[in-house]
């Protein structure tokens, strides 16, 4: 006999709710806006019932297709690739970004003094399991973005500045660890995730359609 609902995980209810929600939204069996309401209650609530409600009148399953795409698509992966293993990041007095698709060595060393650095790795491709980013900030306003599907250590020390993170906490021994190191000194350093789960979930379907159709 089946699991009442209610006495389900609520996130894996929620897990199942959303990759039907993509599936059909993917496939064009519901539009843009119904696809974005629903997702928007699927991510938010915490009512089994309501849940369920968001896919009740959608007919298609996920399949083996979509199970290996969502795969690919949200498991970070490490793809060895002869680089250089140290890259060094140096802002005096002016702005840095390092952003968009990009691969990542092995260590990178960023020294921002005076001015504002931004070390973007939710596009990045990572090339080692573990990444260094060893930090000498002063006077400066510093962000590094994270994909939400990687570890993260941070390892510094301050004096009179701040480092804030904004991530969950969560661990996934298979994915890309980052380590986060070094000295703030009257500076501001933030590490958080730049793309929420709706977004993320949003990407992923946009995906999906376009190799559909």
């Amino acid at each position: 006999m089946a699991v009442i609902l209610t006495d389900r995980p609520i996130e894996k209810v929620r897990e199942e709710v959303i990759d039907q929600l993509i599936m059909n939204y993917s496939h064009e069996a519901i539009s843009l806006e119904a696809f974005e309401r629903r997702l928007e209650i699927a991510t938010q609530t915490q009512d089994h019932q309501v849940l369920m409600q968001q896919v009740e009148d959608l007919t298609l399953s996920v399949d083996e297709s979509y199970t290996e795409s969502k795969k690919q698509s949200f498991n970070a992966r490490v793809t060895p690739k002869e680089m250089l293993e140290i890259e060094e990041i140096t802002t005096i007095l002016s702005t840095n970004e390092r952003a968009g698709v990009w691969d990542v060595p092995k260590e990178i060393k960023c020294k921002s003094i005076l001015g504002s650095c931004t070390i973007d790795l939710t596009r990045a491709n990572f090339t080692h399991p573990t990444v260094r980013i060893k930090l000498m900030s002063l006077l400066s306003d510093d962000r590094i973005y994270v994909p939400d599907n990687i570890n993260v250590v941070i390892r510094t020390s301050n004096y009179l500045g701040n480092i804030s993170t904004k991530l969950d906490g969560k661990t996934d021994p298979s994915a890309p660890t980052v380590i986060i190191e070094g000295t703030c000194i009257l500076a501001s350093t933030v590490v958080k995730v730049k793309r929420t789960v709706k977004q993320r979930f949003m990407e992923f379907a946009e995906q999906l359609k376009e190799m559909l159709n």
